[in-house]
């Protein structure tokens, strides 16, 4: 059920239940009745009704249109209708190294303009919304923009250009199942990342109150009962060397990278050849070699070590 339409084939390799007519090539110019630019105005400060859409308004990840920091358009708005997004609106950032990145209007996101440096499509009826914004987000797609966008000084594309991307596409009612699956997946990915978000803000609370300043013997905010001073002592006091070294008996399926701290089960790119020495500690998953490195030492890693 890819989007990336690769392949000659001219269907996916796995269809929605009861699907099974060939999909068609079309270009946006067959999906979108027009495509047209965006109001050429400054913008002011938000006053609660009007809101302005910009390409540093779209968020990079999300593609949702943040709504901190948001400004107005400063102009007549009883001659600017036609800036207006409404629902089925699919808008592309035109210009500068944004070029490509695309919004789906929401209802939600309440009366707004689309700036300048922005092209909207409008949606035909023949052709659901959804499975055209998610096409955007496609690697076929970023790859046009890519090579289209190639010109000199700031990267861009018009709305002509933006007209002849061709896909493949199915009949409508199957770009709908297509479309609320893809964008269910994409609620989930931005709720977990959102969680992320949180957890990263109250992992970095956690190290700024629940550790001591450098000049200072007690954190701001203590665990439990605990008063008595923290006191500084030397890494040497704490942890002691691990002196085993590999011997041949670890290959380089063992090995973790001492730059990333990461283990992969295929290897961090060691030479067979140049293991012997390096040192090795044991880990509840069983042994892996670390880099040469004579002062390495294992708990840098932050997993749970024990001695071999």
């Amino acid at each position: 059920m890819s989007l990336n339409n690769e392949n000659s084939n001219l269907t996916p390799g796995v269809r929605s239940k009861g699907f099974t007519d060939d999909w068609e090539r079309r270009k946006y110019s067959e999906l979108a009745s027009k495509f047209d630019y965006g109001l050429n105005a400054a913008a002011t400060d938000f006053y609660g009704v009007h809101k302005y859409l910009r390409i540093t308004d779209i968020d990079d990840a999300s593609r949702e249109f943040i709504q901190t920091g948001l400004t107005s358009p400063e102009t007549d708005f009883s001659t600017a209708s036609e800036y207006q997004l409404t629902s089925g609106d699919v808008v592309f950032a035109r210009t500068g190294a944004s070029t490509g990145k695309t919004y789906k209007y929401l209802a939600s996101d309440g009366l707004t303009y689309f700036a300048g440096f922005l092209i909207r499509a409008q949606i035909k009826d023949v052709s659901n919304t959804e499975f055209f914004y998610q096409s955007t987000l496609t690697p076929r797609f970023s790859e046009y923009v890519k090579v289209n966008s190639q010109r000199s000084g700031q990267p861009g594309i018009n709305s002509k250009q933006y007209a002849k991307y061709e896909l493949k596409v199915p009949k409508k009612e199957e770009q709908r199942k297509i479309g609320d699956l893809l964008e269910t997946l994409d609620h989930t990915i931005v709720l977990h990342q959102r969680k992320y978000d949180n957890l990263q803000q109250a992992l970095h609370w956690t190290q700024q109150n629940l550790l001591p300043e450098p000049e200072s013997s007690l954190p701001k905010v203590r665990v439990g009962k605990f008063e008595s001073d923290w006191t500084l002592q030397p890494l040497s006091e704490i942890i002691k060397k691990n002196n085993e070294r590999n011997k041949g008996q670890f290959a380089v399926k063992s090995t973790l990278s001492i730059a990333t701290m990461r283990y992969k089960p295929e290897g961090n790119g060691a030479v067979q050849s140049s293991l012997d020495g390096y040192k090795v500690v044991a880990v509840q998953l069983g042994h892996h070699i670390l880099g040469a490195g004579s002062k390495f030492v294992p708990e840098t890693i932050g997993l749970p070590f024990v001695r071999s």
